[in-house]
C-alpha cells in the first residue's frame, strides 16, 4: 500500500477503534477501490460491516480478503463467525476447515470451541 493510502487506511482503523464506523467505512470503501488487492483493507471493511449489521456485505469483504491472503487469520475467523451468525454453519465449518488445513492456530481453535462449544477442528475434523 502507498503511503497515501496507508495515511487513509491509519485514519479508518482509527475511526472504526472510535466507533466512528460510517466515516471508516467511506473511505475504508472507497480504498478498496483504488487498491483492490490489499487483504488489510478489505478485512476491516468486513469487520466494519459486521459491527454495522451489514452481514451479506461482511462475508464478501471477509472473503475477498481470504481469497488475496488465505493465510489471514483475522479475515478467516471473521469469515467464520459472520457466516455462523448468518445460519450458514456449513460455509462457516468450510472456511474453518480451509484456513486449518494451512495455518495452525490455537487462538483460532480456542475462540470457535468457546463460541461454539463440542465443536473439534483440525486437520482430521469431523463436524
Amino acid at each position: 500500500m502507498n503511503p497515501a493510502l496507508r495515511k487513509r487506511f491509519d485514519q479508518a482503523v482509527k475511526f472504526e477503534r472510535d466507533g466512528q464506523l460510517s466515516l471508516a467505512k467511506e473511505i475504508l470503501e472507497d480504498l478498496a477501490r483504488l487498491d483492490p488487492e490489499s487483504a488489510a483493507i478489505f478485512c476491516v471493511l468486513g469487520d466494519i460491516y459486521w459491527k454495522s449489521g451489514i452481514l451479506d456485505k461482511a462475508v464478501a469483504a471477509f472473503r475477498k480478503a481470504t481469497e488475496l491472503r488465505p493465510k489471514l487469520e483475522a479475515a478467516s475467523l471473521g469469515l467464520f463467525i459472520v457466516l455462523m451468525k448468518s445460519d450458514r454453519a456449513e460455509q462457516g465449518y468450510q472456511e474453518a476447515k480451509r484456513f486449518l488445513s494451512i495455518s495452525k492456530s490455537q487462538i483460532y481453535l480456542d475462540t470457535v470451541d468457546e463460541m461454539y462449544g463440542n465443536v473439534k477442528l483440525g486437520y482430521d475434523t469431523k463436524f
